[in-house]
């Protein structure tokens, strides 16, 4: 699957996750910003942080939107990401 294929999968998925939930409502669950949220809705380009935290939340593997093998970054996948 192609990055792209990937973005518009991320949104749906959280789009999905989101319902009739208020996007402040949500944007405050997952620790961001609400404009953060709406850019990433737009399909815009998150910081990491952001990105990081929205993928905790929405249970998504940052390593396939990514297009990355974990196996290539350990030290991220020993990380303590429960703080989200």
């Amino acid at each position: 699957m192609n990055n792209k294929k990937m973005e518009k999968y991320l949104i749906k998925h959280l789009i999905f996750l989101i319902g009739d939930r208020s996007l402040s409502e949500c944007s405050k669950d997952i620790g961001i910003d609400i404009l953060d949220l709406v850019d990433i809705l737009n399909g815009n380009i998150p910081s990491l942080e952001s990105l990081g935290l929205v993928c905790v939340w929405s249970e998504f593997d940052p390593f396939t939107l990514l297009n990355v093998s974990a196996k290539q970054f350990p030290c991220l996948i020993e990380q303590d990401l429960s703080y989200a």
